[in-house]
């Protein structure tokens, strides 16, 4: 929800109105959690202690307590605490960090304690200490942007803040309730734009789920002619060797025998196609890395799995050919032209 607030009012005025906003909010039966975001100032650089000189970051302003972004978000806290009505202190604002600012600015190193500085192109300085790491929220900044979190009208106030409420069930059953709340704390507000969060990230993302989807049919067309080609291959060597297979089951050899030797030459193409794949996949998927969400281009798991897959798909390519020349008979591969 966006609520437009007067930005020449006090921080602590607004936050007053917010407290009477949260209670309405909160009133709301099926309401699980409240989350208040607000942009932060900008400024032009800022100075790592015992990090680089200057870094770019993306910054927004939290809630606290009942008001708490991150809590209301899910996202999970990997260090230290979350924020507190005494980190919204001007001289040395107490915030939140993600994973990406922890891995830029403090690599190898605890971020907790970690001290930083704004900079405005008026000459303003203000101090930043870390209090907390947490693995990000996705919508501010870009996609595993460097970014940190401080408390909600710690000095600068935002003409636009953005309620989010968590609730039981669907959510857009609730809206009628939540305009009534929110106009019951502010009579004069105009109607709040309503969205559903999970639907905007949904939305948001088309263009990487067409792109994927893309991929996914190639993907599927490749692993097709796969199979198409080890199965033709094999099953032209068969073809070939139908009257070298009739003399070995003459002389002896046993029908398992000649399953096996043709699924080993089977067994050969698989795992120089695999080993190759890998060699190729190692380098292709840099350019993938940007699109992931979840997971990484080197997750093991995901890599096994593709191995699993091609071998799996592999060897059922191969068993035909092969189960069809250990049942040749003897008699008939002799006299096969």
């Amino acid at each position: 929800e966006k609520v437009r607030t007067d930005p020449g009012a006090a921080p602590h005025a607004l936050a007053l109105r917010f407290a009477a906003l949260e209670e309405r909010l909160a009133s709301v039966p099926g309401v699980q959690a409240i989350g208040v975001w607000g942009r932060g100032e900008r400024f032009s650089n800022y100075e790592i202690e015992g990090g680089p000189a200057q870094v770019e970051l993306s910054n927004a302003q939290c809630g606290f307590g009942k008001t708490d972004l991150l809590r209301a978000l899910r996202v999970p806290l990997l260090a230290g605490r979350y924020l507190q009505a005494g980190d919204r202190s001007p001289a040395d604002t107490g915030v939140i960090i993600n994973q990406a600012m922890a891995r830029l600015c403090w690599p190898g190193r605890n971020p907790l304690g970690g001290a930083f500085r704004g900079y405005t192109k008026e000459g303003r300085v203000r101090l930043y200490t870390v209090v907390g790491v947490a693995s990000g929220v996705a919508f501010i900044g870009a996609h595993n942007a460097a970014a940190f979190y401080e408390p909600l009208f710690a000095t600068y106030v935002d003409p636009f803040q953005l309620v989010f409420v968590r609730t039981k069930g669907d959510p857009l059953r609730l809206i009628p309730s939540l305009c009534r709340a929110m106009a019951a704390a502010e009579p004069d507000m105009n109607r709040p734009d309503i969205e559903d969060l999970q639907q905007n990230q949904y939305d948001s993302t088309s263009v990487q789920r067409a792109y994927m989807l893309w991929l996914l049919i190639s993907g599927a067309v490749g692993l097709m002619l796969v199979v198409v080609g080890i199965y033709s291959v094999l099953a032209l060597s068969v073809v070939r060797r139908t009257r070298e297979i009739g003399l070995r089951l003459a002389l002896g050899a046993r029908p398992r025998d000649i399953l096996v030797a043709v699924l080993s030459k089977g067994a050969r193409l698989i795992a120089l196609g695999i080993v190759a794949g890998l060699l190729a996949s190692f380098w292709l998927t840099r350019l993938l890395q940007h699109e992931l969400f979840g997971t990484s281009r080197l997750n093991p798991m995901v890599w096994l799995g593709a191995v699993l897959l091609l071998l799996g798909v592999g060897v059922l390519a191969c068993y035909l050919p092969a189960r069809r020349a250990a049942k040749v008979a003897p008699m008939e591969a002799l006299r096969y032209e």
